[in-house]
């Protein structure tokens, strides 16, 4: 049995040592042989600390600006919130039981970012709760389509998941439960094709859907 947390961020810009994540979507699962079996979803607002490089134009993506990110919680705050619910479904003191994250270029983005708003909180127990591997999505999704990508025009997650015949369910594209829920179908379907399990993506026994 895998955990996964299936996530998506939005941050103040692309250094991950000085700017923020002001946004982070995500979908916690348990991975089984048979089904993907969802536990809960979160959708928080950070407010990012006072240091924390602002990029505008980062900020416009997410539709917000900076008077809105004061009404956002704090770091420490959400990441609280965050640790709480993992600490749910995990035991920091046991070393064979930690997390997958997955997402969307997760490898080269979301998880440093992450990692970074961990430590820049004083909570060292990132590689605690998480595997040093990734899941990534746009890995698996450029095997997958080696011989068409030089006909597709772009590469984002909404043009990649069309093409696998995964759609959307919001029109906001910066969504990001919602990416990460086009992430967890996306897994489904590359589980089912690399042959483990039967490729079943069950409904959520008891699913638990936090919006700060």
């Amino acid at each position: 049995m895998d955990k996964i947390l299936f996530i998506d961020t939005l941050t103040t810009g692309m250094n991950q040592q000085r700017c923020g994540i002001y946004s982070i979507g995500g979908i916690f699962c348990i991975n089984t042989t048979e089904e993907i079996k969802e536990k809960f979803r979160f959708d928080f607002k950070i407010r990012p600390a006072e240091d924390i490089r602002i990029n505008d134009n980062s900020l416009w993506i997410g539709g917000v600006n900076r008077t809105k990110l004061l009404s956002f919680e704090d770091e420490k705050t959400v990441l609280k919130r965050l640790t709480d619910l993992l600490d749910q479904e995990m035991n920091l003191k046991n070393p064979f039981d930690k997390i997958y994250l997955s997402g969307y270029n997760t490898s080269a983005f979301d998880a440093p970012f992450l990692r970074y708003f961990f430590e820049r909180n004083q909570n060292m127990n990132f590689r605690d709760y998480f595997y040093a591997q990734t899941i990534d999505i746009m890995t698996l999704s450029t095997i997958e389509l080696l011989g068409e990508r030089m006909n597709m025009s772009d590469f984002h997650l909404e043009s990649v998941a069309r093409k696998l015949g995964i759609m959307p369910e919001s029109t906001d594209k910066y969504s990001c439960v919602e990416n990460a829920r086009l992430c967890m179908q996306m897994f489904a379907m590359f589980k089912g094709r690399l042959g483990y399990g039967k490729n079943k993506l069950s409904e959520p026994s008891s699913t638990m859907y936090l919006n700060f």
